[in-house]
């Protein structure tokens, strides 16, 4: 039951590769693309819009958030892993804490996202 304790940095991290792979790909690739991308409030046509400087600066914003969001919420699951039983109640208690402190962690870096939006 201890690798249910860092489900949300895991799934920050994988989401985290997955943005950061988008934001890499090549621009005429993307327009091919047929399904719907959003990071954030941005839609996959105004990804598209961005310059070359626009998106280097936002896929360092999407790295920074990935890392802060995934060290926060893996720092949180070690004392519930190893300070306390393995429960149920706990984990729940767990998973509630990182959903709390990732959406106060991440509304600085969804605002710096929604800033790309024209």
């Amino acid at each position: 039951m201890l690798a249910e304790y860092f489900i949300m940095p895991e799934t920050i991290f994988t989401l985290g590769i997955a943005f950061i792979a988008i934001l890499s790909v090549k621009k005429s690739a993307l327009e091919k693309s047929h399904g719907s991308i959003d990071i954030g409030s941005l839609k996959k046509e105004d990804i598209l819009k961005l310059s070359k400087e626009e998106l280097s600066s936002l896929r360092k914003i999407i790295i920074y958030a990935t890392i802060t969001l995934f060290l926060t919420t893996a720092v949180i699951s070690l004392p519930f892993c190893f300070l306390l039983d393995r429960t149920l109640p706990n984990l729940i208690i767990c998973i509630l804490v990182q959903l709390a402190l990732m959406l106060i962690c991440g509304k600085p870096f969804m605002k710096k996202i929604k800033a790309f939006k024209r």
